[in-house]
């Protein structure tokens, strides 16, 4: 029996971040959290990930109250997964000063029977070997997939495995040429569908995203924003938006995936504009179509 939810699976964690706008201490961060709060404005959202007892608990409740089911999210007598970084610049790339990674160790990953037959499964940016646990049991005509440069360097091999069983791959310019030694996106995406991805998404920050198939081409611009405060979100609620506005699609061809981009587009330019999620949580599907429709 198929289940009616998006399943997300990805960190929930608690970051420490300076960006030249604000700076902050145990902010509530990880792409579970960014992509669920995303994707249960345009459907039905499960998210499956673990945190430790430092977690603040009212943020799980208020995920819930937001109609994200949470059943699949353990709670372990661990500190939670924990970023420490900072954006300088033009805040193109994070510097990483510290990540605490323990508690992935202690989580198993494992789905409740009822929800491993999802409408469409995010695999969110995470262990490469953490991806293939969550798609061994997981059975759905929509699969994607995120990742980052630490995986491309550490566990290429298992990557190339994720990279070959999903349907959707989004990944970011820089990181594109990294995996596939292009000098170039539209190469490196060339590359990556040969490896079995009916999609590629390349994300182009500023620059917006450009989405590539065997036969076709596309290219979806950036919102212009008010403020640009933390980018560190941008990716994850960008998929987590895309993915779940093309569950609900009746077809999924070039056009619906590459129209499920524009609202990606439209939900990472609301997350950029805040510290962390905060701007998340009073985003409504009428702020979002009045971004989608700045996208030309």
């Amino acid at each position: 029996m198929s289940d009616d939810r998006v399943l997300i699976a990805g960190v929930l964690a608690l970051d420490d971040l300076k960006t030249p706008e604000r700076e902050g201490k145990n902010l509530v961060g990880g792409a579970g959290v960014y992509s669920s709060l995303s994707s249960c404005i345009f459907t039905n959202t499960s998210l499956v990930g673990t945190v430790g007892t430092d977690f603040p608990f009212e943020v799980l409740e208020r995920m819930k109250e937001r109609g994200i089911d949470m059943e699949n999210v353990k709670i372990i007598d661990t500190p939670s997964f924990h970023w420490s970084g900072e954006y300088i610049g033009d805040m193109e790339e994070a510097i990483t000063h510290h990540t605490e990674t323990g508690i992935l160790e202690k989580f198993d990953w494992k789905i409740k029977n009822e929800n491993r037959n999802p409408k469409a499964l995010l695999l969110c940016n995470s262990e490469p070997k953490t991806q293939l646990k969550v798609l061994e049991q997981v059975n759905t005509e929509i699969t994607a997939a995120d990742t980052m440069n630490l995986w491309i360097k550490t566990t290429k091999k298992e990557l190339d495995k994720v990279v070959s069983q999903v349907r959707i791959m989004y990944i970011n310019e820089m990181e594109s040429l990294e995996y596939t030694k292009e000098k170039e996106y539209k190469l490196a995406a060339k590359r990556i569908l040969e490896m079995g991805p009916q999609y590629v998404v390349i994300k182009r920050g500023a620059n917006g995203s450009d989405i590539f198939s065997n036969t076709e081409y596309g290219h979806i611009p950036a919102v212009k924003i008010n403020q640009f405060v933390d980018p560190t979100g941008a990716g994850d609620s960008f998929a987590g938006a895309s993915i779940s506005w093309l569950a609900e699609q009746k077809e999924i061809n070039f056009i619906s995936v590459k129209k499920s981009l524009k609202y990606g587009t439209a939900v990472a330019s609301f997350t950029v504009e805040g510290m962390g999620p905060e701007k998340m949580w009073k985003m409504n599907k009428k702020d979002i179509e009045k971004r989608v429709d700045m996208i030309k």
